[in-house]
């Protein structure tokens, strides 16, 4: 990730595309563009120049999902956005995770949207079990910033199998 303050940063790096560029404080899908060129790096630069913003870059994942784990005081639930055309069973969901919480629920979002921001568009949500490693994310980060009783965990399931913690 980069971090960005002035348009000279700009020249100074050469990220690995496709990168995502968030500008100021990007969140909800707002503030945040897929660039696939160096050639489209040159013109969101400019672009952030003109915002008297910072912005940051990162490296663009391929999703299938995103996750969102939140904790209330003592209830955990965990969100899964999912992307148009992949599809995941329960069973998928509970060999892929490992041990299941059958106390404590996932509730999956399938996009129809077909959007590259897997948070916005139409979606329908179907419910699932939430499993150990994500109460472990929460409660971790909980003790981190001193016994939190709200928190959310956002992490990315890439197609290539893997999870990344993005917030």
């Amino acid at each position: 990730m980069y971090f960005i303050t002035s348009i000279s940063d700009w020249r100074l790096i050469t990220p690995k595309f496709p990168v995502v560029v968030k500008i100021g404080h990007a969140h909800a899908g707002n503030g945040k563009v897929k660039i696939e060129t160096h050639h489209q790096f040159q013109d969101i630069a400019s672009v952030v120049a003109l915002s008297k913003s910072y912005a940051a870059t990162e490296q663009y994942i391929e999703s299938k999902y995103d996750i969102h784990i939140q904790k209330i005081g003592t209830h955990y639930k965990a969100f899964l956005y999912i992307d148009h055309d992949w599809q995941m069973t329960p069973m998928d969901f509970q060999w892929h995770h490992g041990k299941i919480w059958n106390n404590l629920s996932v509730i999956r979002r399938k996009s129809i949207s077909g959007n590259w921001k897997a948070n916005t568009g139409s979606a329908m949500l179907e419910q699932v079990q939430m499993n150990d490693r994500y109460k472990l994310w929460v409660d971790e980060c909980c003790k981190i910033f001193g016994g939190l009783d709200v928190l959310v965990v956002e992490a990315i399931q890439g197609k290539d199998g893997k999870e990344y913690i993005i917030g």
